[in-house]
């Protein structure tokens, strides 16, 4: 039987807001085991800490990921490089040219494994719901909101995920997923440190070797502790499993491959009219309703207030004499003229 705490809150949402973006100092553990914690007050879950099941096959896959350097990011909040994986599915970014919802890198080039990942994302679902059966429920009433072409498995209750090697990340929120739970198994071996602080409750999750953390990584500030590796060999390797909110607006596979495949044309026709003429500004860009796809399958169109009201764009060149004050990745001076950028009319 997995003892059931209750966790009382020592901060307000507000203040653990504070912390977002500062490097977490070094904590211990508060606890070790498998835990389940419930907030004292209103007696709601807040997290789990349980052993993982297939670990040997799960750690198996883990360790023979290929970590290339497109994989190494830099992350300017905490400074540090760290490498990750994301897997699963992401959704259309026209201002990065990514014109459909398609398939990660990773789960294009790594087969197998992410085959294996989403499996596994089954096996984290149920184990979830068998502790806390109305987090599991809360979280298939969200995922319904996309499309099965856009889950992990035909039964998931996430999209997408990220696998994270040493990374030591600031405090956060996960502001692009859906209101619900994630889960993050981790494998370790000669590292210390690693830990998950939760400074609303002040909880450091020991993110043990073989267990898997459970909690609503969208509501909660959390970050990870400082690590240091005792051996050459050593990792720490957490996988995160989450559902993004931006897939609700994709359509069936089909209709995003034949979309994209369009929208390419469009930009490469652009590229081709901007060779032959510089001084040709190129198309306008309308963002409003009318501009999205044909509704299928999820996608639906919000009804606020300010629903339907389009908002008009346009590309303003860049201007001699005008500086770039934004700080360069891994510091070095400003550019010395302003890039090309679109802007409201």
């Amino acid at each position: 039987m997995i003892s059931r705490i209750p966790v009382p809150r020592v901060r307000t949402a507000e203040e653990a807001t504070e912390l977002v973006g500062s490097k977490v100092p070094t904590h211990e553990p508060t606890f070790r085991g498998p835990a389940l914690f419930l907030d004292a007050d209103t007696g709601e879950p807040v997290m789990g800490h349980l052993p993982m099941t297939d670990l040997d096959r799960f750690r198996s896959v883990i360790l023979g990921i290929e970590w290339g350097g497109s994989t190494d990011n830099y992350r300017a909040a905490s400074g540090n490089r760290n490498k990750s994986w994301t897997f699963g599915y992401r959704p259309r970014k026209p201002m990065m040219r990514n014109e459909g919802c398609v398939l990660s890198s990773f789960g294009r080039d790594n087969p197998a494994a992410h085959a294996y990942l989403a499996h596994y994302a089954d096996v984290l679902a149920r184990q979830l719901g068998g502790v806390f059966p109305e987090i599991e429920i809360m979280g298939r009433d969200v995922i319904q909101q996309v499309l099965p072409d856009w889950r992990l498995s035909d039964d998931s209750l996430w999209t997408s995920g990220v696998i994270n090697k040493e990374s030591s990340l600031p405090y956060h929120r996960d502001g692009n997923n859906f209101d619900a739970w994630s889960v993050m198994p981790v494998v370790r071996r000669g590292v210390r440190g690693g830990h998950l602080h939760v400074p609303e409750y002040d909880m450091v999750v020991p993110c043990r070797d073989g267990y898997s953390v459970m909690f609503f990584g969208k509501k909660l500030v959390h970050g990870v502790t400082p690590m240091v590796k005792t051996t050459p060999d050593a990792y720490r390797i957490s996988v995160v499993y989450y559902a993004l909110r931006g897939l609700k607006d994709c359509h069936t596979f089909a209709e995003e491959t034949a979309r994209a495949a369009v929208k390419r044309t469009e930009r490469e026709a652009a590229l081709g009219r901007k060779a032959a003429d510089p001084n040709d500004p190129g198309p306008e860009r309308v963002l409003n309703r009318d501009s999205r796809p044909a509704e299928g399958g999820a996608a639906r169109f919000g009804s606020g207030r300010n629903a339907g009201r389009g908002r008009a764009m346009t590309y303003e060149e860049p201007r001699p004499g005008d500086r770039d004050e934004s700080q360069p990745r891994g510091g070095g001076e400003p550019k010395a003229v302003r890039p090309g950028r679109w802007r409201s009319m």
